[in-house]
């Protein structure tokens, strides 16, 4: 999926496109995926799992694969990016602050399902409540340019760490399903 992903924000920028426009369809896609399995996962005993993680994967292999590739860069050029960025001490800095971000969100995705089960959330909820968090994703992709010309990066990534910081001081406060809501990884832009 990373993959894919390059390759369309390449063949977004080569070709002018809004890759927030183009990439929120993915969003839409992992929010119907995420309430069909928590409605799947709620109505068997796991047995229907294997089969829709091996569907799901096939439809992004073959999404992936049929991506406009774009022209590969030979030579020097190839790595002359390479050497401008590897000695920038700024993008040293954005790359350890971006570090830090995704690897505080990471946390919550590779728990939050387990947390909400704890509680005894259904799998249906639990589904519902990750769509839900990426109607947010879809929300920051439809408006991206606009955000992005009026914070800038920085801008955006302290938005970023301000949400991160938001969800984790409400993360024990309350279980109540209506706090589950807001703290919901929607926070993570």
């Amino acid at each position: 999926m990373p993959l894919g992903d390059t390759i369309t924000l390449a063949a977004a920028r080569s070709e002018g496109l809004d890759y927030g426009r183009i990439r929120l369809w993915g969003s839409v896609s992992f929010i119907v995926a995420s309430i069909a399995s928590g409605a799947a996962l709620a109505s068997s005993s796991g047995e229907r799992v294997l089969p829709l993680v091996l569907g799901a994967s096939t439809l992004v292999l073959l999404a992936c694969l049929h991506i406009p590739s774009t022209r590969p860069v030979k030579g020097a050029a190839r790595t002359t990016g390479i050497d401008l960025v590897a000695g920038d001490t700024s993008f040293s800095i954005f790359i350890l602050a971006v570090s830090a971000l995704q690897a505080s969100h990471q946390v919550y995705y590779g728990f939050g399902t387990l947390y909400w089960r704890s509680l005894g959330l259904s799998d249906t909820t639990i589904g519902w409540l990750w769509a839900e968090g990426v109607l947010a994703e879809i929300l920051l992709f439809w408006q991206g340019q606009r955000l992005l010309a009026r914070l800038g990066p920085i801008g955006l990534m302290v938005l970023g760490g301000i949400a991160g910081i938001m969800r984790w001081s409400l993360a024990g406060a309350d279980e109540a399903l209506t706090l589950l809501w807001l703290r919901s990884p929607r926070l993570d832009w």
